[in-house]
């Protein structure tokens, strides 16, 4: 692949969750791609929890070689609210990106917890989830994307288990209650195995920041494993993920424009957007003053850019100004006079 090609293309990243998926597996095998670790050992500090030591150790499961993610910690109950680990999130030293994202995880933990056990946010208390090593993980995996420059990502479909365990809450059947409601709405599939095969945090991490859908394809660059703590007879139990760079669509003069209604945002967070869109791969961002039924005005924030980007442009202007609805049109571009080839600067 050229080097012009490889500027064009976006970053993949395929989870394969065959075995099922937690936080601390996810978390291994992102640093297994190639990361620095020491971007792992600093997180705790700057999350304000200093009392954390993490360390990427070498596993083996079934001959497969990958990385294993221990976090020594004091032994302290914790039963933080939703707004406890929001706070602890909000105080820390990592990006605003980073925040927003473990910030939307576990307000979908705490979303599954209010559904199961009829009461609100405010009154769900955090157990397991809340504790210290958990908020630590889900920063360390988003850390992890935005040290590979946030690249798309896909996921296969989660593999659930079923029996029972015992928790905080006393025994629950398998999957746990909010891990199936946090799973609504995605593809899983169900094996005979009587252990928890995806924990909530895990189901949480992926739903924030997946698509479920089939990898489109990729050159891989690099293959990473992150080992569970618990011992399968029938396969690794390992999350592995793939690096990659899409394919090129040859659609060298296809443009998707992608029109939003904005509703209120101001200049300078335009700003940032635009520059942020320019960065993922938009070759056109402007504002449209318009005028809406009522004879109301209006603005609309139109973005330009090959097709390969348009899914991670979409899902980046739907997290940073809110917006419920993103229109996509797909456009041909004319060739330039003189030279017959599309004006690639456009």
């Amino acid at each position: 692949m050229t080097s012009d090609s490889r500027e064009s293309s976006m970053k993949i990243v395929y989870v394969d969750c065959f075995a099922g998926v937690a936080g601390d597996m996810l978390v291994a095998a992102m640093y297994d791609l190639g990361l620095d670790p020491e971007l792992l050992r600093r997180l705790p500090g700057k999350l304000g929890l200093p009392h954390l030591s993490p360390a990427l150790v070498k596993a083996e499961c079934h001959c497969l070689r990958g990385l294993q993610l221990q976090v020594a910690k004091p032994e302290v109950r914790s039963h933080r609210r939703l707004r406890d680990v929001l706070e602890i999130i909000d105080s820390g030293e990592v990006s605003s990106e980073v925040k927003g994202r473990v910030r939307k995880s576990f307000e979908l933990l705490a979303g599954a917890e209010a559904r199961v056990h009829g009461t609100s946010l405010d009154e769900v208390r955090f157990h397991e989830v809340g504790a210290d090593d958990a908020i630590f993980e889900a920063a360390a995996y988003f850390a992890a994307l935005e040290a590979l420059g946030w690249p798309k990502v896909y996921s296969a479909a989660p593999v659930l288990g079923n029996g029972v365990i015992r928790v905080a809450h006393g025994l629950i059947p398998l999957p746990g209650p909010a891990v199936a409601e946090i799973l609504k709405g995605v593809p899983v599939r169900f094996i005979d195995r009587q252990r928890e095969t995806v924990t909530p945090t895990g189901a949480a991490l992926l739903v924030a920041s997946a698509t479920f859908a089939p990898c489109p394809p990729v050159t891989v660059e690099a293959i990473g494993y992150g080992a569970g703590t618990i011992s399968y007879d029938d396969r690794p139990n390992m999350v592995r993920v793939f690096l990659g760079l899409a394919e090129p669509d040859g659609g060298r003069d296809s443009v998707t424009a992608l029109e939003v209604i904005l509703d209120g945002s101001a200049p300078a967070e335009l700003n940032r957007l635009a520059a942020e869109l320019h960065r993922l791969g938009a070759t056109e961002v402007y504002v449209t003053p318009v005028t809406d039924g009522r004879n109301q005005p209006d603005r609309i924030l139109t973005i330009r850019c090959k097709k390969s980007v348009a899914p991670v442009i979409s899902d980046m202007v739907c997290s940073a100004i809110g917006a419920a609805v993103v229109r996509l049109t797909e456009m041909i571009r004319l060739a330039p006079a003189g030279d017959g080839r599309p004006d690639e600067s456009r």
